[in-house]
């Protein structure tokens, strides 16, 4: 087993979990996240949220909804942000949480995300619950910290939920305690197929001569591929099912990357 993104400890939501031949796949998967953040301001930790030791307190009761929108119009597009010290970023080859557990002295490198979308729901002073839509990679977190900062209150993440992660949705998830109620036999009639990682991938469909080449490593002349010459994989199907993943040979050649069964 395999995951395609961690939650934070405070975080509840979606987690996709990749089961066998899914594994594979893992590499391939990159999609935005939808998250329900609830931001204090007031108060930030060593954590970057609630969980964590207090670092300052301040009072936020005089911050507008005006005052709000514009500092989270400065969050949308294109943004760099430094993750948590306590976060699962590389540091010296090590998890940064580690580091930072141990007390080490360090610090960690800016990265550029993408903030599509931020959408204030209520504001209760001194909490602001805002849905984000944000690129793989964001730290929320990281989010809250800086927007108390701007505000000059400072801030921290309260509680999150994510709600999506790509393709999957909170509305077709399978909660912990079901997975342990149903056991093995019920698990089994609760998974997608492993293509389900690639949604949106353009597809290519072989014949089962084709579909035999493919399989043996054989490079294929002449297959009907997407005109996008930027698409350099594909998800490749037989006339029945989920064969693999296939990647581009020159303009009109391909050969398999990833040869995977849904029976595997």
């Amino acid at each position: 087993m395999g995951h395609l993104g961690t939650l934070d400890p405070l975080a509840e939501g979606v987690l996709p979990v990749a089961i066998g031949s899914a594994r594979r796949l893992i590499r391939f998967f990159k999609a935005d996240k939808v998250y329900i953040a609830t931001i204090r301001f007031g108060l930030t930790t060593d954590t970057d949220d609630i969980q964590g030791e207090t670092v300052s307190t301040t009072d936020a009761g005089s911050l507008s909804r005006d005052q709000l929108d514009d500092a989270l119009n400065g969050f949308i597009g294109e943004i760099e942000q430094v993750p948590p010290k306590y976060s699962a970023a590389m540091s010296g080859g090590v998890r940064a949480y580690k580091r930072a557990r141990k007390g080490d002295d360090f610090d960690l490198k800016p990265r550029v995300v993408f903030v599509r979308d931020a959408v204030i729901s209520n504001w209760n002073s001194p909490d602001l619950m805002v849905r984000f839509t944000v690129s793989q990679g964001t730290y929320i977190r990281s989010i809250a910290r800086d927007l108390g900062e701007v505000l000059g209150v400072g801030g921290c993440l309260a509680a999150l939920k994510r709600e999506s992660d790509g393709p999957f949705h909170s509305d077709n998830a399978v909660g912990v305690l079901d997975l342990e109620k149903e056991g093995l036999p019920g698990i089994e009639n609760m998974l997608l197929p492993p293509e389900f990682i690639l949604d949106g991938w353009e597809k290519v469909e072989l014949n089962d001569e084709q579909e035999t080449a493919f399989s043996q490593g054989k490079i294929l002349s002449d297959i009907e591929l997407p005109c996008r010459k930027a698409e350099e994989y594909f998800a490749v199907y037989d006339t029945e099912s989920f064969v693999g993943v296939g990647e581009r040979v020159g303009d009109s050649g391909l050969k398999a990357y990833k040869v995977i069964r849904t029976t595997d």
